[in-house]
């Protein structure tokens, strides 16, 4: 069997049972006809406009509420929070969840939905850089050639994050290791389990995949770059027995 398809179907066996698999909160977004059909005209708050609100600069009492009322009435009854740059408080800060929980309440008393980008910029995965910060060991690895071996360390694409006024796309800030389950775990405790223990039981619990289970999805976009990777065997075979 060819080198690389013998790889991919390796990962394949690990990853077939999580790709069959339906979590309940998936549901919103295939709807039947039926509920379609009934809802078309006044969709419910999960189905209803959005838009994102960047939360940029001095966010306070009297900028949130003239900001909702605002979205509200251009005919908008949802939002989806952005962490903005200049914010009067860090990215995931304790000051910034209890401006977060000033946005739910005002978004609960104005009958308004909100959802949460999990990230402060993007991509998805460094937490505002906490992992350069916090957890080091957790950072993002790749493999790299040192002299005649390869071997593991740490390097990470660009990220542009949150905390840096300048709004810079730089390395400086470590996306996480995603193929670390405990990386993702982590990365759900400062994010999505903060949201939750702060803004307490107006958080609607989405029923998250496990660590592992996202670990595992993330095999599929490997083996779609192995399938789509040009070898050239007798450049590598020197160092296959070390991999």
């Amino acid at each position: 069997m060819n080198r690389k398809l013998f790889v991919a179907a390796l990962l394949c066996v690990g990853a077939l049972a999580v790709h069959a698999q339906q979590k309940a909160w998936q549901g919103i977004h295939k709807p039947t006809t039926q509920q379609l059909e009934k809802n078309f005209v006044s969709p419910s708050l999960d189905y209803a406009n959005h838009v994102i609100w960047g939360m940029q600069g001095n966010i306070n009492h009297d900028i949130i509420c003239r900001n909702l009322d605002s979205i509200q009435a251009h005919g908008f009854r949802n939002i989806i929070i952005e962490p903005g740059y200049r914010m009067p408080h860090p990215y995931l800060s304790d000051g910034y969840f209890q401006m977060v929980k000033e946005i739910v309440k005002e978004v609960k008393r104005r009958g308004m939905k909100m959802w949460i980008i999990d990230e402060g910029k993007y991509p998805s995965g460094f937490a505002g850089g906490l992992f350069s910060q916090r957890r080091p060991d957790l950072r993002m690895q790749a493999l790299v050639m040192k002299g005649d071996s390869v071997k593991a360390d740490y390097r990470t694409g660009q990220t542009r994050c949150v905390n840096d006024p300048t709004g810079a796309k730089t390395t400086a800030n470590s996306l996480m290791d995603y193929m670390n389950p405990k990386a993702t775990r982590q990365f759900i405790e400062w994010t999505h389990e903060a949201y939750k223990r702060v803004i307490g039981k107006d958080f609607v619990d989405g029923t998250l995949p496990t660590a592992e289970e996202i670990c595992k999805k993330q095999l599929y976009k490997v083996m779609d770059d192995i399938m789509k990777t040009d070898v050239d065997e007798e450049q590598i075979a020197l160092y296959m027995d070390e991999i």
